[in-house]
């Protein structure tokens, strides 16, 4: 179910790529198909983390008092670091992509 959920996005833009090269899409279709593409790498690393996380520290640290927001940011926070840091550089590297792209390409097409 997982990996039909992240498979979904790319196979929805492919489909609609014809369509949207008929025409000039807009901002907000672009930025829209953007986001579609990226969400499995968004995703991905996260999701990863999150099933790597232990249930024993997140009971020990409910059994020891801490609140539902002492438990984030002490237990879960900390573990789900280095996966939403690997997303966030795999977004930041996607969204630079095209523009970079775009400059080699006219700048290789003088």
């Amino acid at each position: 179910m997982l990996l039909l959920a992240l498979l979904l996005p790319g196979a929805a833009a492919s489909l609609l790529l014809p369509s949207l090269l008929a025409r000039p899409p807009s901002h907000a279709g672009l930025l829209l198909c953007r986001a579609a593409l990226a969400l499995p790498m968004i995703a991905s690393p996260t999701l990863l983390a999150l099933t790597r996380l232990q249930p024993y520290q997140t009971r020990a640290a409910f059994g020891l008092g801490a609140g539902r927001l002492d438990r984030l940011r002490w237990v879960w926070l900390p573990q789900l670091g280095p996966g939403l840091a690997i997303s966030l550089l795999l977004v930041v590297l996607f969204t630079l992509s095209a523009p970079l792209a775009a400059l080699l390409y006219n700048h290789l097409s003088r």
